[in-house]
């Protein structure tokens, strides 16, 4: 039975104008009732206005996939066999373009989440608290409100997401073929990437997965719009890129014709001084691609079906990626977790870490920094958790053997 959440400070009523007023957290202390990130996404669901909802949820408003998919999964653990347990995580790829040596004390990862202010006042700059304090890398979007030379100092890893971004139109005048536009274009970006290393930035992670930013039917049915508060701050200004609900073959014909190829990729990797992972995944040919390239890793996430509704699920794509790509490779898999468990399931199915997006926004929304920490908190207990019973010690001791489908 679902529990039903206080306030601890103050009760925004559901239906608050968030396009008006910034949403506030709810709670200053955690109520004894959050245990669990399903508890957190309750609450969420509880509290926030139903068009921010749409904005967070999206395709995932009523069901995910994401989650199906893992739920399908279930364990066989092995039983005398207790060990200390031990969560770091070594990420290293020795054969990419630049190689990737990272030695994290855990396995999660707060995945990019556009337009954080949406959620706090504060936005990136508490979640970025709650990651300091948890030793969690953040991998920072593009699409956010507060700007990058504020949160790459902070930062635990120096992470960004990034989109290919369009030449300048004032640029784009002066091109006289479609070859020196392609080659302007790569060196713009190119700049603009030097430009984050100058800053702090240690690991680009380049979004490849939506030319477009999708139907986007939940919010557009629902009338959610983003406030005018929430500016994308690290976009240049003339960047039109997801900036529109509307789906015209107009401005589809524009994105796709500024969208990147591999042949972009391959460029960009060879002379990008730091390591380079691609974000959005699925198909283990792409993923070879991906390795051919250079690229030190991919992220394996369907964009949280955020652009497509019937895409594959992470967790059933993840065998055959790992088995294209080979051990050297870094996955880090992204789609559905809500528990310890599931974290440790991604692991077991081929990931070398996992992210995590709405299900820290939840906590961002409720409490602030204190929410985002706190699931972390849960998350790693539970995994530790999982492990024990599992009889594994380490994470490269889960293998799959331990776990076992049921369709």
């Amino acid at each position: 039975m679902s529990a039903s959440f206080q306030s601890s400070t103050h009760q925004q009523p559901h239906n608050h104008t968030y396009q008006q007023q910034r949403w506030q957290p709810l709670w200053s202390q955690i109520p004894n009732e959050l245990v669990t990130l399903a508890d957190y996404e309750h609450a969420a669901r509880q509290h926030l206005p139903v068009q921010m909802q749409a904005l967070l949820f999206e395709n995932n408003l009523t069901s995910d996939s994401n989650k199906d998919a893992l739920d399908r999964y279930h364990w066989l653990p092995r039983v005398l066999n207790s060990k200390p347990i031990d969560t770091s995580c070594h990420l290293y790829n020795p054969h990419s373009a630049v190689p990737l040596d990272m030695h994290l004390t855990h396995p999660l990862w707060l995945s990019p989440v556009a337009h954080q202010g949406l959620y706090h006042p504060q936005a990136e700059l508490e979640t970025m608290q709650a990651a300091q304090v948890m030793n969690t890398p953040i991998v920072l979007s593009s699409f956010g409100n507060t700007p990058f030379n504020q949160l790459l100092p902070q930062a635990n890893v120096g992470v960004v997401q990034w989109y290919w971004q369009a030449l300048p139109p004032a640029q784009q005048i002066t091109v006289q073929s479609t070859g020196a536009l392609t080659q302007a274009r790569r060196e713009y970006n190119l700049q603009l990437i030097d430009e984050l290393i100058e800053g702090g930035l240690q690991l680009l992670v380049l979004t490849v997965d939506a030319p477009h930013t999708g139907v986007r039917a939940v919010s557009r049915r629902l009338g959610a719009q983003l406030p005018d508060y929430c500016q994308a701050v690290n976009m240049p200004s003339f960047s039109h890129h997801h900036s529109s609900l509307n789906v015209s073959e107009n401005s589809l014909t524009h994105l796709l014709a500024q969208a990147p190829t591999w042949e972009d990729i391959i460029w960009l990797v060879a002379r990008c001084p730091v390591p380079v992972m691609l974000k959005g995944i699925l198909h283990p040919k792409d993923a070879q691609l991906a390795k051919d390239s250079g690229c030190a890793g991919i992220i394996a996430s369907n964009h949280g079906r955020r652009v497509l509704a019937d895409i594959m699920p992470v967790a059933s794509c993840l065998p055959k990626l790992r088995e294209y790509v080979g051990d050297d490779m870094i996955i880090i898999a992204d789609g559905g977790v809500s528990s310890g468990s599931d974290m440790a399931k991604l692991i077991t199915l081929g990931a070398d870490a996992v992210g995590i997006g709405r299900g820290y926004i939840y906590g961002l929304a409720l409490a602030g920094a204190l929410g985002v920490a706190h699931v972390n908190k849960l998350l790693l207990e539970e995994l530790e958790v999982t492990m024990a019973i599992l009889g594994v010690g380490s994470l490269s001791e889960l293998r799959p053997d331990l776990l076992s489908c049921i369709n």
